[in-house]
């Protein structure tokens, strides 16, 4: 994963304007999109 300047994560799979976001090969990784926090499991 990739870790932003303002601590956004972005992972390898992410897919951005679905209702899934997905992160492969990250399984505690926890993706900060503005004001929402999504886990893997979302």
């Amino acid at each position: 994963a990739i870790l932003g300047q303002d601590g956004s994560v972005w992972a390898q799979g992410l897919h951005l304007g679905g209702a899934k976001y997905v992160i492969a090969g990250e399984p505690g990784a926890v993706i900060r999109l503005g004001d929402y926090l999504l886990d893997q499991g979302l």
